[in-house]
């Protein structure tokens, strides 16, 4: 997994800002290399990983990025006013009059 984040970084170093080279203890006590990564940067990792379990990951990020456009592009219903807040329910009432004319 190193030798992979590593080779990432090389060829793009403009992703470096997702992976910040640290250090933990293993169960021997030993001090060992690790990365902390962003989601971005696990997603830029996982792209380049190749199986079944990679295949399932990009396959499930395809379908909800595709979901989110979905979302995006979708009519949206307008906001309803506050009419607890007799301000508001003025400004509502006065727009809806202005519409009407």
């Amino acid at each position: 997994m190193l030798d992979s984040i590593k080779a990432l970084l090389a060829e793009a170093p403009s992703t470096e800002p997702n992976f910040r080279l640290s250090e933990y203890l293993d169960s021997t006590g030993r001090t060992l290399p690790a990365y902390e990564m962003t989601r971005d940067g696990f997603t830029l990792l996982a792209m380049g990983f190749t199986g079944k379990t990679a295949l399932a990951f990009k396959v499930r990020y395809i379908e909800e990025f595709n979901r989110m456009e979905a979302a995006l592009k979708a009519p949206q219903a307008p906001a309803l006013p506050n009419f607890t807040d007799p301000a508001a329910a003025a400004i509502a009432w006065a727009e809806q009059y202005r519409k009407r004319d």
